[in-house]
């Protein structure tokens, strides 16, 4: 992916959606946060572009004093994340001409997300985390017998090899820690968007509440 504009979102919940067709599909329901122009950086043919987003409601003292005078200096308030996108000068000509961002960035740094068009976005988030869990919920083992007195209802069983090699294997599918990965789920179809609220058609990883990033492909 080589030209892109990643933004921050909120996983609202999941509803039933009806196309115009008919169709109803399921589907996800983002919150946009608001963004702000927060640099710029020439890195070869493409530029990297900074956004920053989510205001801190916490006290200054959270943030380092490095990261605090960045803000100061750019009249900024505090915010929780900077995000980094790659784009080339010719789609900055294009969001100023379509008055997502203002000629004058440096100023006027508010970006107008309703203004943003998209049939398709990628979007990457964690996925929820089960914490330790065991083989049958992390790797889908069979259950041992139920009755007649059986021990084995929900153990992984024998995790030997043999006298040879007389250790266990690397990688051995075991009980262990389950989720919280952060995966990327590509080419979701936008089926509706009112200002800063996205539909998406389609599962999203993560919990409610949560923040999700999407990326939009140029």
């Amino acid at each position: 992916m080589n030209n892109f504009i990643k933004l921050l979102a909120e996983k609202h919940k999941m509803i039933s959606f009806t196309k115009n067709n008919g169709e109803v599909v399921a589907a996800t329901v983002l919150n946009l946060y608001p963004h702000y122009f927060f640099d710029l950086k020439n890195n070869g043919e493409l530029i990297d572009l900074y956004l920053c987003s989510k205001a801190f409601s916490l006290r200054k003292n959270k943030l380092t004093k490095s990261r605090l005078s960045q803000f100061e200096r750019k009249h900024l308030l505090p915010m929780q994340k900077i995000i980094r996108s790659k784009i080339n000068i010719s789609t900055i000509q294009k969001l100023v001409e379509n008055n997502i961002l203002h000629k004058k960035y440096n100023l006027l740094r508010f970006l107008r997300i309703d203004k943003l068009v998209c049939e398709s976005v990628d979007i990457i988030a964690n996925t929820k985390g089960r914490g330790f869990t065991g083989t049958i919920k992390r790797f889908h083992f069979k259950q041992g017998p139920k009755t007649h007195g059986s021990k084995s209802y929900r153990r992984p069983g024998s995790i030997g090899a043999g006298t040879t090699p007389g250790r266990v294997l690397e990688n051995k599918r075991m009980a262990g820690h389950l989720g919280n990965n952060k995966i990327t789920v590509k080419n979701l179809h936008v089926l509706a968007k009112t200002n800063y609220t996205l539909i998406v058609q389609g599962a999203v990883p993560g919990t409610v509440g949560g923040d999700v990033f999407i990326v939009i492909k140029y």
